[in-house]
This record gives structure tokens, sequence and C-alpha cells, in this order.
């Protein structure tokens, strides 16, 4: 069995902040077996290459029955908060939307813009779909890759820049005139203020089995296990040889710079994952395993079972211990 454990924004990336001596055992002995090869510089392409079988829109689109030409956008809902040089944004699972509010807000919207020809349409929770009566010309980042923060360089540019402009201006005044906004309020929730438009999500995902915790993927989907233990009590199910697990696990202490939070995060990921699955390499219940990471200085560990029975290995593979940063 081939096990990909896929990790996007893993790594560390504040300097200013220290992080100390965290004792990882499962993760240390892995890296130390296994061969590392630098890859996945956009969030967005990693994102694209584990959870997209070619067009995301065009998947969505099939999934409301309209036209495969019919002019839509991806949206994902946001909540602001505005700083002195930029905006701050949450979003995706750090909203905790539900499909029920996903869908009063659509048709809400739906309903106060059918005047101009756009429609919202609910996919999952935190990922929907705006038809428009004409296609626009414009370019922003993908949310994948603007790390949280929004400011000059995630402007919308293009001939039709400024209608993304207004779009977005309507949207917030209309979102702080609803209801719903008061009602999570009450229950400590954050308020949604803003949607985020990008034309679509492609990629060249594989046949493996996919497990994942994001609305980002066109693939059928398995509900994400909780640890080794529970992914390999469902493996008879699913059946499949290559299985892959996608987890946003580190997204929101990495974004939010929670110190401790990513610290417990680590400490659990090497009690439930790494060191069992260190131990499934060494009985032979996984041939190999793949741990993709993404960013900047992101890549994929791969570890095989004969390597960790060579001591030459061992031996030859002295290397710092993690502390948020791969060295």
């Amino acid at each position: 069995m081939h096990l990909n454990l896929v990790l996007p924004r893993f790594f560390w990336q504040y300097p200013k902040i220290s992080l100390p001596e965290i004792p990882l055992t499962g993760l240390n002995t892995l890296r130390r077996f296994g061969t590392w090869q630098n890859k996945y510089a956009l969030n967005s392409a990693f994102y694209a290459h584990f959870l997209c079988r070619r067009s995301l829109l065009r998947h969505i689109k099939t999934e409301f029955r309209l036209p495969e030409d019919k002019p839509a956008l991806l949206c994902s809902p946001l909540h602001q908060q505005a700083g002195m040089h930029h905006v701050q944004y949450l979003s995706g699972k750090s909203l905790h939307i539900s499909l029920y509010e996903a869908q009063v807000i659509c048709a809400g919207f739906s309903n106060w813009f059918n005047k101009d020809g756009w429609q919202l349409l609910p996919y999952r929770a935190d990922l929907w779909l705006l038809t428009l009566p004409k296609t626009l010309d414009f370019h922003v980042p993908s949310l994948l890759d603007l790390d949280g923060f929004l400011d000059g360089h995630s402007k919308p540019c293009g001939e039709d820049a400024k209608i993304i402009l207004r779009l977005q201006t309507e949207i917030q005044m209309w979102l702080h005139q609803q209801p719903f906004n008061q009602t999570r309020q009450e229950n400590g929730l954050h308020e949604i203020n803003g949607i985020w438009f990008e034309h679509d999500l492609c990629g060249d995902a594989d046949n493996s089995i996919l497990y994942a915790d994001n609305q980002w993927s066109n693939k059928p989907l398995q509900s994400p296990p909780a640890s080794w233990q529970d992914l390999h009590h469902k493996l008879p199910e699913n059946g499949g040889d290559v299985h892959t697990f996608f987890s946003e696990i580190f997204s929101e202490s990495v974004l939010s710079a929670n110190a401790q939070i990513y610290i417990e995060q680590l400490h659990k990921w090497d009690k439930n994952w790494f060191v069992p699955c260190l131990d499934a390499l060494k009985n032979g219940n996984l041939d190999t395993l793949q741990l993709h990471l993404s960013g900047e200085h992101g890549g994929c560990l791969t570890v095989r079972k004969p390597g960790l029975l060579t001591s030459f290995f061992h031996k030859r593979h002295k290397m710092p211990r993690f502390n948020g940063v791969w060295q």
C-alpha cells in the first residue's frame, strides 16, 4: 500500500516568533530515512494537483446542470478585518459556516442582485458559484495563494476590474445588513462580510482514494480519518492500493501565527500519524509513505521500507530536528 499525506502550509513562516524545541520522534525519524525532493511553490497549484481532475469550475457547472459555456466564477465567503497596511481575512473551515447558512446567503444574494443577472449557488458550505450575464475580463490571485492577507497586490486588474471592485463593495454593504450575521455574532462566530471571486482551479489529480477536509475537490471524497489506525480500519471497505489524505490541519494556526496551537498540532500529528506510519513501514502494512508539503520551501519526502532496514541510511542522514522549518 502507498500512502500520500498532503499538508498545505505545514511550515512555520514567522522568523521573529521563535519556537521552542519540539520533540517529534516520528517525523524526525522519517526525515532521517527518507528522500527529499523540492517542489510545490504555489499553494493553488498544490491544491489543484491533489484535489482536482481537470476543471473544478466545469465540474460545479455540471453539478448545477448549467451549460458548459455559461459565464461563472468560483466564490469563497470571507470574514475581513482591516489593519494599518492590509486586510486580514478568514475563509474556509475557519468560518464554521453551515450549508444551511450558505443556502440562505446565496438565495438572498440572488434575489437582491437578480436585476443585474447575477446568481449565487452553494456548491459546498464555503465554496459557491456565481453565474454572470457575460464573461468578465479580470485577473486576481487565487485565495489559496494569499496567505490570509489582502493588499494592493491582490486587487483585481484587467478590463473589467472595476466591475469586480463594484460588485465586492455592493456585496459588503448587502452582507452588513443581513440578520444572519447578527445571529452569527451572538453565537460567537465571525460575521461573513465579503466574498472572493476567482476563475477556476484546474489540476491533474490521480485515481487514488482521496480523503480530504476542505471544499476544493471535484473528486469523490471519503471522510477524513482521525489517525493512521482509523484509516487502516477503513482500507478493506474503500479498497485501492494508493490512498491520499489531504488535510488543512496546520493552515489556520500558521496563517494566524498561533505558535501554541501549531505546536499542539505537530505533537498530535506525530502521535496519530508519523509514529504509526513509521511502525507500519517497519511491519509491512505500508510499502511507501510520501509526505507532500506546500510553499516556497515545499516538496515531497519519500520513505520506503528498505531504507528503514539499512543501517547505512541511519548513519548517512544526520540532520537537525524539525522545528517548524525544513533544514
